[in-house]
């Protein structure tokens, strides 16, 4: 006990790096591991790796378009080097998720907008415009029935966001004959999109009213129209209707905001 409060203190006074070498790591690995520095385990551990520099580690972003694979690998070793290790036992052994995040395929919005979350807490699914009323898609649907039925879900969050795009695009499609009358949006986009342009001309008259307002404006709109339909159309489903009767889950509507990454409550 008192060796290894001494050693313990020893060793925090002193410079590690000098030890962080090929040559000299194995000679005092043995007995840093005698007299456990706990402070210094990862330098010395078997799976650890040592950091390689990488290409795209300037700038506000850990990876960027330029980073080559091994980045990605080195990103992933240092996140698994530091992640919790029972979490990643109880991950090996099956997931039991307390929430279903239904949100945008954006890149700046997702469910790790909820803070020191855990890999196994939330079942996700993500795409543009969180839509999941479009006839053509059936793993909305799928994804519903295995979150509420197997998985047993507490919750259901949906969530959209502020400047989205899919919403965007939405709003520049003008002809509500002819959805595909616009050079601006491609038709895949315009597939995927019809049941939120659906939802715009159902409010059109609300759109007219904010006929001098700015984009941004009548984006947010669109998208907090979207959430609480979606909302409205997930409660109509069976299952979640069978699982909010027998008081085991709630829908909630949420919007992201990208400008300061809080979380509002629409629906």
């Amino acid at each position: 006990m008192v060796l290894s409060l001494i050693s313990s203190q020893l060793f925090k006074s002193l410079d590690l790096s000098v030890f962080r070498t090929t040559s000299t790591s194995k000679t005092f690995k043995s007995l840093l591991t005698k007299l456990s520095i706990n402070n210094y385990k990862p330098l010395y551990s078997p799976t650890y790796q040592y950091p390689r520099k990488m290409a795209s580690s300037q700038g506000l972003f850990r990876l960027t378009a330029n980073s080559p694979i091994e980045d990605y690998l080195q990103a992933n070793k240092e996140w698994a080097t530091s992640a919790n290790n029972e979490v990643l036992k109880s991950n090996a052994v099956g997931q039991s998720p307390h929430t279903l995040w239904i949100g945008c395929s954006d890149s700046r919005c997702s469910e790790f907008a909820l803070k020191n979350l855990q890999p196994g807490e939330v079942f996700t699914h993500r795409n543009i415009a969180n839509i999941l009323n479009n006839p053509a898609d059936p793993s909305s649907r799928a994804i519903i029935k295995f979150a509420v039925n197997v998985l047993k879900v507490k919750k259901i969050l949906i969530t959209g966001h502020t400047k989205c795009g899919g919403a965007s695009a939405t709003l520049q499609v003008n002809n509500e004959e002819n959805y595909y009358d616009t050079k601006e949006v491609p038709k895949e986009l315009v597939d995927w999109l019809t049941p939120l342009i659906d939802l715009k001309f159902k409010h059109k008259h609300e759109f007219e009213k904010l006929a001098d307002a700015d984009e941004v404006t009548k984006n947010r709109k669109l998208v907090e129209l979207n959430i609480k339909h979606q909302v409205e159309y997930v409660e109509s489903n069976q299952d979640v209707k069978n699982a909010i009767k027998e008081g085991r889950l709630e829908v909630h509507g949420l919007l992201y905001n990208v400008d300061n990454g809080l979380l509002e409550l629409i629906s």
